[in-house]
């Protein structure tokens, strides 16, 4: 917010990096719903972790989408 809008490679790479990685959870957490000796408990455990993982990272990403730059010191000093 200091800075506002920043859509160089590197920070695409990175929001693309963190989306494939919550693709990946995902694919790993399907897999495993499937494995004979994963309990209950460790299923629940694993769907919770995806489901926070996938709130963060859409929280994050939609902030990402609305960065202005802010001039405001009171705002900024809240930041």
């Amino acid at each position: 917010y200091h800075q506002g809008r920043d859509n160089r490679l590197a920070y695409r790479i990175a929001r693309r990096d963190a989306h494939n990685r919550d693709a990946e959870l995902a694919s790993v957490v399907s897999n495993m719903s499937s494995e004979p000796n994963v309990t209950p408990q460790i299923r629940e455990a694993a769907f919770r972790l995806l489901c926070l993982n996938h709130t963060f990272t859409s929280y994050i990403s939609a902030l990402g989408a609305h960065r202005e730059q802010l001039t405001n010191p009171e705002i900024l000093a809240f930041l």
